[in-house]
This record gives C-alpha cells, sequence and structure tokens, in this order.
C-alpha cells in the first residue's frame, strides 16, 4: 500500500513530467518541482469542489 506521499510522486511523475525534466539546475528543478506540486494541489481542490457541488444537487 502506498503512502499519500507515493501517490503524489508517483502522481506527479506519471502526469505531470517531473521524471523527465527539460530543465537544468538545482533552482529551476526546485521552481518546476514546487510549480508540478502546486498543480497537482489545484487539481485536488477542483475535484473535491465539484464532488461537494454533484452531493448538494
Amino acid at each position: 500500500e502506498q503512502t499519500s506521499v507515493e501517490r503524489c510522486n508517483s502522481r506527479m511523475k506519471s502526469y505531470l513530467t517531473a521524471n523527465s525534466l527539460h530543465v537544468w539546475g538545482i533552482d529551476k528543478v526546485k521552481t518546476h518541482i514546487y510549480l508540478n506540486a502546486i498543480v497537482l494541489l489545484v487539481s485536488a481542490l477542483a475535484m473535491a469542489k465539484e464532488s461537494k457541488k454533484q452531493q448538494t444537487a
């Protein structure tokens, strides 16, 4: 069974190009990963909001 951190890492690698970086340098890599994490969080929030909207409808 995967922990939540492992699931997040897996999703970032699979869907958000965290596995095949196209940038060089630690600062650019950190920025890329942070942006990926933000996208992952925003998409989770959007899914939760949509799910809540469907439950109340």
